[in-house]
Formats: C-alpha cells, structure tokens, sequence
C-alpha cells in the first residue's frame, strides 16, 4: 500500500478539520487512511462519500493494513520468538523478532516451545531473544548464524518448536522426533482477534464513478471527519493515458501552445510573467485530462509557471516538461531548441555495438570528473560540460594524458553520466551527485560556464554530447524517475500538478 496512506495531514480548503487523504485507487475504491485505528464493528455505517454535495452509496467497508493487536502473551524482557518466513502463515509478518504471534513460552527454565499448524513447505526460522536481532541464535545454535531450516510435507499439521538456552540446542519435531513430539493443540496466537484495530479502510461504491468525476471536488466524512479524496491509482486507467508527445511548450514564430497533463484539477492557467503581475491565460481541457491553450505572437524566452485549481485549492508548478528553466528553477522559459544548437548539430553516434556485452562503460560525474587541479583542464572550464570533453589536457606533475584525452586511451565505448538533469538541493553549496531531479528535461546549469545564460546552458551541454559522439563514444544518461526534490508539498512541481499521483 502506498506510504502516504498514513502519512501527513492535509489542510481542506474549506474544512474546519484536518485529516489524512482519501485516496480513489478505482472508479469504485477509494482507501482512507483513519486518524485512529478501528474495530471492523466499529467501521459500519461510519462513513459517507460525497461527490460535491451529492451523496454516493456505499457497498462495503473493508478494514485494510496491519493491524494494531492487544498482546495475548506477556512481553517479557527475555521474551523467546522463533522470528522466520512461517510467521505470515500465522497471523502476523515474516521475520518479526518481536512477532507475538511465534512468541514461545517457557515449560521449564531456559527451555522455550511453540506449536503451531503449519501448511506444506520448506520454511527458514531462527531464535530471538529481547524482541529484535540484537540476540539471535541460527544453525548449531551459533549466534547470528544461518537459517534453520524446516520442511513439511503431505498435508498441514502441527509442529512444535524448542529452543533449549541451557545445553545450547534448537530442535523441531519433524527432524527431532525421538526427542520432541508435536503437542496436540497449537500454543500461537490466533490469526484474528476481536481486538484487533485496523489503520486504513477501503470504501467500495455500488456505482463507480464516471470518468468526469476525477476533477471535482470528493471527500470522504468519517464522523465528523473530512478526509479530501485525491485521485491517485485510478489515473493509471486507460482513459488517463495520454500517449502524445507534445506535452510542454511548443514554440513557433507566431504563437506557442501550452499543454500540460492535469487531469484532477478543475482548471488550469499559464502565468505569463511579465512585469510585476503575471498574465494568466485560462487553459482547456481536453482529452485524457490534458490541458491546452494556444497564445499567439513570438514568445520566445517568456517565463512562465502553471496554475491549478485542486480540491478548492489554488497550486503553482514550473512545467514538468519544460525545456529550459530560469538557474533557480522558479520559471520555466517558452524554447526554440534550435537556436541552443552548436556548430554542425546533431552529430550522429557513430558506435554501435554488435552486442551489448561489448561496451566499455566508465561512469562519471561531469563536476568531479575534472573538478581538481590534476585534471590538467582550465580553471573557467573544471567541473563543467566543457571540460568533461577538453582535448589535451594534462596532469601539472607526470604530463600524463587525463581528462577526455584518458578516457579515450582507455578504449572506453560508453560514458556514463551521472544524473545531468536540472537538480535542487538543500543549499548552494551542498554536495550533491545529482540524484534530487526537479526538471527531467532541462539540463543542470551548475555545470555549465555559463550558468546564468538558459540557453547557452543547452548549447553546452548538446556541444559535450557532440564532441563525446565525434570522438566515436556513445553518452549514458543516468535517470532515476522516483528521485525528485523536493519530492512532495508546494515546492514540489510533481506534487502540485498532481497532488499525491507521482509518489
């Protein structure tokens, strides 16, 4: 189940209450995540759906997540738990060192069993002791050694489990049947109790909603308690899926359409920004929840931000596909690529390998890679696009070859570069590799000489990809889609152009 289930609050615009999200995973599901943990019995007749002031009817209300158990065995300082891949079977979850549900009680002193019905199948176990891995006992009663291993075979049946702390022996009476029979009746606790309380709830609707519904308003009232439902795994259906390839700014000399993906919010603008207000252009909605407005004239290098009406609420992002960005990434900037384009672009990567087993791949960070005097590279260049490629570059002591001029030598095929899309950090002088993406699309212009130009940004990073490709090497771009900064909350444009989908 996704995290944010049960995590976070979230201010209702509207509301005078604040509560965890519902989140609408179908068109007849939505999941809730409860402020307090409930009794199923608890669960019936306590909750209303309404799609805006219209009242939707519930089928059923299921408790979902791990529930929060009252403890029928004594936890003990010493407590004994056989903590392996059976606990699950019983109740509770798989290599728990503190899982009430294997807890053994002692029959004598030092002398722990437990009995329980277990399925056919091979299973591993070991012995905690104090509730976590900090004492454990595996094979030969080794600490922190391997698994022990256990096998039943035919149909389920009972097995009991002893652990002997005094002469240092572990046994089970399937392999230890001379010396340990199986009790008649399992000790564990029960798969269920009356007292267990569940975390979360899934609401099913008896009519799904229609597809129109996903940008109104849906809350889910709880008692008293307003939870705001955000669409979240129901944007996975089909008639979300926008396949196009035109998301962004796409400019021409006479006008620049803006289309962007949006589709739970209710409307949707571009802000122009020009002087000390912005314009707003009102955007239209369109297929798979897709926005759009074309606005004539060149507006070429205009700055712009999106803005989202949500759940009541107004959001602000930069453009998710976005070209080119201001260096603070506040705005993004309506591009013509062609005029970022170096001398003879594109250069074609000449390389291709017969099999992929044949590349000779050396990763690295386009700023580390010539961030140090030794790299022989100029001192405006070190640490940039620019210098990644500078040919002749060499180490002040040994003359040795370094740089681009190594790598070649080498006979490396693919260069691998650490993530190079535009990134944000905690501060400006946080060391980082990259890995806090906020603009897929835009290169990061902390490595670029002219950092502060956006458009000199793309043109030294497409002259790098030239060079690397006339040098008859091919370029690897590290992207990691789940890394994102910030990666939720109003500095997060993913977050605020759909609120909860990304993550």
């Amino acid at each position: 189940m996704n995290a944010l289930l049960l995590l976070g609050l979230f201010n209702f615009s509207g509301q005078s209450q604040a509560a965890p999200p519902a989140f609408i995973d179908g068109f007849s599901t939505l999941h809730v995540g409860l402020e307090k943990p409930l009794l199923p019995a608890e669960m019936k007749a306590r909750f209303r759906v309404n799609l805006g002031s219209k009242v939707l009817a519930i089928k059923s209300v299921s408790p979902i997540g791990e529930p929060t158990r009252e403890r029928l065995l004594p936890r003990t300082p010493g407590r004994v738990v056989f903590a392996g891949s059976f606990q699950s079977q019983l109740g509770g979850k798989d290599w728990n060192p503190d899982g009430e549900e294997s807890q053994a009680a002692e029959i004598r002193p030092g002398v722990f069993t437990l009995t329980a019905r277990l399925n056919p199948g091979n299973y591993e176990f070991k012995v905690t002791r104090g509730g976590s891995w900090d004492e454990n006992y595996g094979n030969e009663f080794a600490p922190g050694g391997s698994n022990l291993r256990l096998s039943v075979t035919g149909s389920s049946q009972l097995v009991t489990l002893l652990v002997d702390f005094k002469s240092k022996k572990i046994l089970n009476s399937i392999d230890n049947p001379t010396e340990l029979s199986a009790e008649a009746e399992p000790t564990h606790k029960p798969r269920e109790s009356s007292a267990d309380r569940y975390p979360a709830v899934k609401i099913e609707l008896v009519a799904p909603l229609p597809p129109s519904a996903i940008n109104q308003t849906i809350s889910v009232s709880e008692s008293g308690t307003v939870h705001p439902a955000f669409p979240r795994d129901v944007l996975d259906s089909p008639q979300f899926a926008y396949q196009g390839t035109d998301l962004g700014a796409t400019w021409s000399a006479k006008s620049t359409t803006f289309k962007v993906w949006a589709p739970t919010s209710s409307a949707a603008e571009v802000l122009l920004i020009s002087g000390e207000k912005p314009i707003a252009k009102p955007m239209t909605l369109g297929p798979k929840g897709t926005w759009s407005v074309i606005i004539p004239g060149d507006l070429q290098d205009a700055k712009y931000p999106f803005r989202f009406t949500n759940q009541g609420q107004k959001r602000t992002a930069t453009d998710l596909y976005s070209r080119s960005a201001t260096p603070d990434s506040k705005y993004s900037i309506v591009t013509d690529l062609s005029r970022t384009n170096p001398a003879k672009w594109p250069v074609p990567c000449q390389l291709k390998h017969a099999s992929q087993t044949d590349a000779i791949i050396y990763e690295l960070s386009v700023r580390d890679f010539t961030s140090l005097v030794q790299s022989g590279v100029p001192a405006k260049l070190r640490g940039t696009y620019a210098g990644l490629v500078y040919s002749g570059a060499k180490d002040p002591v040994t003359k040795r070859s370094t740089g681009f001029d190594y790598l070649k030598q080498l006979g490396v095929t693919d260069i691998h570069l650490l993530p190079t899309h535009n990134f944000l950090t905690g501060s400006p002088t946080e060391y980082t590799w990259g890995y806090a993406t906020n603009l897929f699309n835009v290169p990061e212009e902390t490595y670029a000489v002219q950092r502060n130009n956006p458009f000199g940004v793309i043109r030294e990073f497409k002259s790098m990809v030239a060079a690397i490709h006339a040098a008859k090497m091919r370029v690897v771009m590290d992207v990691v889609y789940n890394h994102t900064w910030p990666p939720e909350g109003t500095d997060s444009n993913f977050d605020q152009t759909v609120p909860y989908y990304y993550f």
